[in-house]
């Protein structure tokens, strides 16, 4: 493996690049500094962690959101041999008191919102400040070795408190051998993470930026049509339900005016007779406005996290915006990714070489690899032993099967799977899929274990949908059904499901059991 990618060289890379650079958005806020200057940020704050008692190995924790002093104070504590404990803020905010001790913490940063509830919480905004006048012309770094644990993180916490996680350094190395195989970066490309950086893969394209030299644009999510416009980024990591937005959004400017209406129905009319070649200015106008929501340059669109509908990938294809599917997990990292060289619509890639792949008898993918991120939970002992298994297998949860071809395929969670009460079994995303294609809904859960028949919740488009028309979209859907896997009932969602209101994680996916509850009442109604 290539050294160069290591976390040891992160300062270096750093210091020697004064061509690559940072922007970062938040507000009326925005700065740009090129890698050389943020490397005297970092090695300022380094300092002053060393002053605070903090060495190697030792646990920093940080909670909060997407900002410039969140990202140096995690390059900080990384590079100088420390443990970065990023706690994701939607499950942990209201257990800020407990934190320090539960994860034995050397020091503690968030935002300023907290500081007043623990004198012992540093207010990571007054970062720079605090660190301004440090002296960093004799610190010594600690040095990385490849089995030193360099963070904590969490799993995504759909089913109660997540779950730490400790992650070697010598993973972080893999992960960017992976991406440069995968993808031609370049030095001019520029990413746009503002996904939190309390996620490992949006602290991990920090990294990579900096070790594999282009730019980097942070912001948040609640900015990032707005950051698209400006920073117009060329890759982008999203998860499949941000996807599904930017489709929704395109479908509802192509019908703002006649034109666009016309050349819409014209295009998809043409496309069907037509060679690609002749219908070049009209597939222009057409998507334009699609590129345009992405910032006008982007080429690289990366998604994971949760399955993405066929459909919606064959849409952003013929658009010329290929969204490439990955898979990976928290226990084991990245396993598989398509990409240019290896692309198959509807798998998650080849696995990569440093991954062993098994499928077992019920379809779970078991995975085996030196460069698993986790080997058991934090003070977590039984857990750890149903997911890292004594065979050296780490036993994902996740349904799916490899083809002949070496492609892997993720075809749903093995305990979301419906079993219905007469013993029939169906995966809720083949219903949920359907039902969204439909263009009326934007979500849907669907429900059925251990019931006698299938029913949902679903997100309307547009609230004032006609029930009639929902139950003729409905109606059209279950024709492709047996019987037994038919939809009887729904219910209309009351509000989206959003993370604000816990119906969401913090990635983005459904929280299942969340929804479950919030709808219980009217749940049991349906099978009464």
């Amino acid at each position: 493996m290539n050294d160069l990618f290591k976390l040891d060289y992160v300062l270096q890379a750093m210091k020697e690049n004064d061509r690559n650079y940072v922007e970062y958005y938040n507000g009326s806020t925005y700065f740009k500094k090129v890698f050389s200057d943020m490397y005297v940020d970092v090695m300022k704050v380094s300092s002053y962690l060393k002053n605070k008692g903090v060495q190697k190995g030792d646990r920093v924790g940080i909670i909060g959101m997407n900002s410039y002093e969140y990202m140096i104070l995690d390059l900080a504590v990384i590079t100088n041999g420390s443990v970065s404990v990023p706690f994701p803020e939607k499950d942990f905010k209201g257990k800020i008191q407990t934190l320090s001790k539960e994860y034995n913490l050397k020091l503690f940063f968030a935002d300023e919102k907290y500081v007043n509830d623990s004198e012992e919480i540093i207010n990571l905004g007054n970062l720079l400040l605090d660190a301004e006048k440090e002296d960093y012309s004799d610190l010594e770094m600690n040095e990385i070795e490849d089995e030193d644990n360099f963070t904590i993180i969490f799993t995504s916490g759909t089913t109660g408190v997540p779950k730490g996680i400790e992650v070697r350094s010598k993973c972080v190395q893999e992960w960017m051998e992976h991406l440069v195989d995968s993808y031609d970066l370049t030095e001019d490309d520029k990413i746009i993470d503002f996904l939190t950086l309390s996620i490992s893969n949006a602290r991990l394209f920090v990294y990579a930026s900096v070790l594999v030299h282009f730019n980097l644009v942070l912001t948040n999510t609640n900015e990032l049509l707005r950051v698209l416009a400006l920073s117009k980024p060329t890759i982008m990591q999203g998860v499949p339900y941000l996807f599904e937005t930017f489709y929704r959004t395109f479908m509802s400017m192509t019908q703002q005016t006649f034109k666009k209406r016309f050349n819409y129905r014209l295009y998809h009319v043409l496309d069907k007779i037509l060679p690609s070649s002749m219908l070049r200015g009209l597939h222009e106008k057409v998507f334009k406005s699609l590129k345009d929501l992405f910032g006008q340059n982007m080429r690289i669109l990366v998604t994971g996290s949760a399955h993405t509908d066929e459909n919606l990938l064959k849409f952003y294809e013929k658009a010329d915006l290929r969204v490439y599917e990955v898979y990976g997990i928290n226990e084991v990292g990245l396993v598989s990714m398509n990409n240019p060289k290896a692309y198959r619509i509807g798998s998650v890639g080849k696995p990569f070489k440093t991954k062993t792949i098994k499928i077992s008898d019920n379809n779970e993918i078991l995975i085996k690899s030196d460069f698993s991120w986790g080997t058991g939970y934090i003070n977590d002992e039984n857990n750890s032993k149903k997911t890292f298994r004594e065979d050296g297998y780490v036993a994902t949860g996740d349904l799916g099967h490899v083809d002949e071809d070496g492609y892997l395929y993720v075809e749903g969670r093995l305990k979301e799977v419906l079993i219905l009460s007469n013993g029939d079994k169906i995966h809720p995303r083949i219903i949920e899929d359907d039902l969204k294609q439909t263009n009326l809904i934007k979500q849907a859960v669907a429900i059925g274990n251990q019931k006698p028949f299938i029913s949902c919740i679903i997100v309307l488009e547009d609230a004032n949908t006609p029930v009639n028309k929902i139950n003729d979209a409905i109606n059209e859907i279950n024709k492709r059904y047996s019987d037994n896997f038919k939809i009887k009932e729904f219910i209309i969602a009351d509000s989206p499901f959003t993370v604000e209101n816990g119906l969401m994680n913090s990635t983005l996916k459904i929280n299942r059991n969340a929804v479950y509850e919030a709808y219980k009442s009217k749940i049991e109604k349906l099978y009464t």
